[in-house]
């Protein structure tokens, strides 16, 4: 009768420890990186000791970003028969002032014309405006992509600026 508890309790050991034994293999591959991006890492960082070392510029590393055709986005907000919630527009209006912007063309959201010079006061504000349409849209995205959300979100943040005053004048 001992013998078969003795076995048991053996059985029970070396159970727990192959437990524990793959416990500790799931944490290891859970915090564990890929080679391919281990050896990645530290190539970065050679090139970046280097870099360091002789007291050069940092390379950027080069950003993948799709291409946006300017013209398919104008079609989509100008003369699509679709309609586009207050929250996809501005969304599309904001990408289209991006692409404008990254192809070398002047902001659409600065004043321009034949008798119209554009001031750094103009390129601030038209970034401004740029950067609160954003804040909107990111707000009503991780609120659930609702139109509410980022109509409340730019009511919200929105200052009314009161108009001048009229003088009395007779014509």
């Amino acid at each position: 009768m001992q013998e078969e508890e003795k076995k048991n309790l053996e059985n029970e050991q070396e159970k727990t420890l192959e437990k524990n034994y793959i416990d500790e293999i799931q944490k290891l591959k859970a915090n564990s990186v890929p080679k391919e991006k281990y050896d990645e890492v530290l190539e970065n960082n050679k090139k970046l000791i280097e870099t360091l070392t002789e007291n050069r510029k940092a390379e950027e590393p080069k950003k993948t970003e799709e291409k946006v055709d300017i013209n398919k986005l104008r079609e989509e907000l100008y003369n699509s028969d679709k309609e586009l919630s207050n929250l996809d527009y501005v969304d599309k209006t904001l990408k289209l002032r991006k692409a404008i912007i990254d192809s070398g063309e002047m902001d659409p959201f600065v004043p321009n014309g034949k008798k119209i010079v554009p001031t750094e006061d103009d390129m601030r504000k038209a970034e401004k405006v740029a950067t609160a349409l954003q804040h909107c849209v990111d707000y009503a995205r991780e609120n659930g992509n609702d139109n509410e959300v980022f109509t409340n979100e730019l009511q919200r943040i929105t200052v009314d600026i009161p108009l001048p005053k009229r003088k009395n004048r007779l014509y």
